[in-house]
């Protein structure tokens, strides 16, 4: 990779950023991300919560989250002990793109008209699975109490 100094056209800023070699079976081509200049990053400053005992977390509920986040996991084995996604992330549209583009249609369509609800094959790609909202439930209800 490199850095690069870029700008759209003569009258815009430019934009300091690296590029990377990207190189596939049928193209290639350098892949552009822009860096922050300074003024972009925000220097905040956050109290230490270990300091407060009011929100410490107890050693249950710690376990508790662990189970939690371990019973999320989005793999599973199958029955030769191979791991095998529950989602298959090429498969599923960006939602916030397809909801955009949803909402662009319906006012091209129907102007003046309030916007429709999620379409429901979206909603369904963003619900948990039943098999994760069932392996969830009891580290869930440790977490309720």
């Amino acid at each position: 990779g490199g850095y690069s100094a870029f700008a759209y056209d003569r009258r815009s800023n430019p934009q300091v950023g690296a590029a990377f070699p990207c190189i596939k079976q049928t193209y290639e081509c350098l892949i552009y991300v822009q860096l922050p200049f300074m003024e972009d990053l925000r220097p905040f400053a956050f109290p230490s919560l270990e300091n407060n005992k009011k929100i410490c977390p107890s050693e249950t509920q710690l376990s508790a989250v662990d189970s939690l986040i371990d019973s999320m996991m989005l793999v599973e084995k199958d029955e030769n002990g191979e791991l095998i996604d529950l989602l298959k992330p090429h498969h599923i549209p960006n939602p916030a793109f397809q909801r955009h583009f949803q909402c662009l249609h319906h006012r091209a369509v129907n102007p003046g008209t309030p916007l429709p609800p999620l379409e429901p094959w979206l909603q369904a790609k963003l619900d948990p699975s039943e098999v994760i909202k069932e392996r969830c439930q009891a580290s869930l209800e440790e977490i309720k109490r």
